[in-house]
């Protein structure tokens, strides 16, 4: 699915100036595209008005499969997968008891979540814990089932804000390598982090905000470049 962002302006409720400026943005469809910038550059607002979890004040955003641009909201909240830093689970239930309540949310049939739980829990290494109470799960655990449960519905869209932070680099691996699975299935992959290492090796597109704005989206080398700088780490560390 590509995206293409359009003259958006955002500003929230009481604020005197605005979190996203006129910005304008494409994200092309099977790409694994980066969106960094400092604390407070946009990131958050962009993100949730690409999953369409709050409007801009101006501007718009359009979905488009092949060339078909999507009109109904419903079916736009369904091709896209949203993976929160926070952990958007139940800590006192399981594993398959959060999966039934969050498929039930995306309007699954029970058919449907049983045969998405038997494919998704084996394949994040799993299914030695399926009895146990999510809070005594290890932090690299509980950060596979934040992404389990975004990839319940089988979205085209995959957005992922911070989703390998603070946990051990097994995990990280094993999480960026499923990552990476589902690109080359033809999932779009928008991708926030402070971690401008694996950012860097991850990403294949990249835009960098800053007070709300776009200052430049590209290829790695096209980025670095417009910036002057030699990684992506710099270019945060100057702003």
């Amino acid at each position: 699915m590509r995206i293409s962002i359009q003259n958006i302006t955002h500003q929230y409720k009481g604020a005197t100036i605005n979190s996203l400026s006129n910005l304008s943005l494409e994200i092309e469809e099977g790409t694994k595209h980066g969106i960094f910038g400092a604390n407070g550059a946009g990131k958050s607002t962009l993100i949730k008005i690409i999953c369409n979890v709050m409007q801009p004040t101006q501007g718009e955003v359009k979905f488009y499969e092949n060339t078909r641009i999507l009109t109904n909201r419903i079916e736009v909240k369904t091709a896209i997968g949203y993976v929160p830093q926070n952990f958007a689970f139940y800590e006192e239930l399981t594993i398959w008891q959060n999966v039934k309540y969050f498929g039930a949310m995306f309007n699954l049939t029970r058919l449907e979540i049983k045969k998405r739980y038997e494919e998704l829990i084996p394949l994040f290494g799993l299914e030695n814990h399926q009895k146990k109470k999510v809070k005594t799960f290890s932090g690299g655990m509980k950060r596979k089932l934040n992404l389990i449960l975004g990839l319940l519905h089988n979205p085209r869209v995959l957005v992922l804000d911070e989703p390998i932070v603070g946990i051990d680099v097994h995990s990280k691996n094993e999480i960026l390598k499923h990552l990476n699975t589902l690109h080359n299935d033809g999932v779009t992959i928008i991708y926030t982090s402070h971690q401008m290492n694996e950012s860097q090796s991850f990403c294949e597109n990249f835009t960098l905000l800053n007070d709300g704005e776009n200052i430049v989206t590209g290829n790695l080398n096209e980025v670095l470049k417009h910036q002057n700088k030699k990684d992506l780490e710099s270019i945060l560390l100057a702003l």
